[in-house]
């Protein structure tokens, strides 16, 4: 098996024969758009629509554990949107866009005399979550200077990301260079990484697709992907400005944020890896 796979997409693992793939690109997900959200129980900032859930006033939350609650709430709620549509989007590919070809390929079809989409052997349906680290840098940054310190006020805070940082550039740059940044070796930010990351990923395969089975979150594979997303969130509390980038792919640092080198790189995410598989492996136990 260890040989016997195939690049798909543009730099996604299948093996030929096998998997369906992709029969409509994954749906993506923007996760920094879901905590910008929190910040403002659900309602979009410049339309002043209640277009999410509405979560708790952030004025009530006492640490960053609410916090990353609400984001999780944001975060189902518009995956059950995403999902649906997805779902629905099968239907009709299914039924319109039949792939005798892709079928004749695939294992199991020409013996069934069965297009692929009505045999659905070994179905894959993907979503596409960027923005993880952007997410995990901003908690710790709200963990650090409003929870744990007190340097800065709730109230303070969503004042500066409602102006997207205008007149508190001295804040901006404390967010930015004093608080802990995922790729350092830093357990501060690493372990809440590793919660955004399996907590994200556990509420997407909390969702089953058309033919039964759960979402696969495509985590650590998201490529350049990111690029494209980042445009249609605001501020957040990582010192990031309306529209600025994401981390880059999904499980790398900030552009700029990792100080100490590739191997520190590495011992960050092992941290994110490591406790993932730790956690599979208990619950299969």
């Amino acid at each position: 098996m260890a040989r016997d796979y195939g690049i798909e997409g543009c730099m996604r693992w299948g093996f030929p024969g096998k998997p369906i793939g992709h029969r409509i690109l994954g749906g993506m997900f923007a996760l920094p758009r879901c905590l910008e959200l929190v910040l403002n129980q659900g309602v979009d900032r410049k339309s002043g629509k209640q277009i999410g859930q509405y979560t708790p006033d952030p004025l009530t939350f006492t640490s960053v554990e609410d916090v990353l609650k609400a984001y999780l709430e944001q975060v189902t709620f518009f995956m059950d949107k995403l999902v649906t549509i997805y779902n629905m989007a099968d239907v009709l590919d299914e039924e319109s866009t039949p792939q005798p070809y892709l079928s004749a390929m695939q294992e199991g079809c020409i013996q069934a005399g069965r297009d692929n989409r009505k045999y659905k052997i070994f179905p894959k349906t993907i979503i596409q979550p960027v923005g993880h680290i952007t997410v995990a840098n901003s908690l710790a940054a709200m963990k650090k200077f409003v929870f744990d310190e007190k340097k800065v006020s709730m109230a303070e805070l969503l004042d500066a990301l409602g102006n997207n940082w205008e007149g508190k550039e001295d804040l901006r740059q404390m967010f930015i260079n004093d608080a802990p940044k995922f790729g350092n070796d830093d357990d501060y930010v690493d372990l809440i990484a590793k919660e955004v990351v399996q907590q994200s990923t556990q509420a997407l395969k909390s969702f089953k697709n058309l033919y039964g089975g759960h979402f696969i979150c495509d985590g650590e594979q998201e490529a350049a992907s990111y690029y494209a997303y980042s445009g249609l969130t605001g501020p957040t509390p990582d010192g990031r400005m309306d529209k600025d980038l994401f981390n880059d792919g999904t499980i790398s640092p900030v552009i700029g944020t990792d100080m100490k080198g590739p191997t520190t790189v590495l011992k960050s995410v092992a941290k994110v890896a490591i406790c993932k598989a730790l956690t599979i492996s208990s619950t299969k136990r």
